[in-house]
């Protein structure tokens, strides 16, 4: 299974990149791979994450599907 994972904002330029496409090899749910996320650096724990699944804004443990694209966003305030 592959996934595409997408970072905005001061996520992007924690990790020194916009965007990765990872291999799974068995199925995970989104908040397995929040965790595995946030291991990535220390930075990520201090910031407010949204995440994304397929340009829905998520906010339950779902389980993720081949293709599946996971935007990881930084807070943002609108107006």
């Amino acid at each position: 299974m592959k996934i595409t994972l997408k970072y905005y904002g001061e996520i992007s330029e924690i990790l020194d990149k916009k965007e990765e496409t990872i291999s799974l090899s068995t199925i995970v749910s989104l908040y397995d791979l929040k965790k595995q996320f946030l291991a990535k650096s220390v930075k990520l724990n201090s910031i407010a994450i949204n995440i994304a699944v397929n340009n829905e804004l998520i906010d339950q443990d779902v389980y993720l599907k081949n293709k599946d694209v996971i935007s990881f966003l930084p807070p943002f305030a609108g107006g």
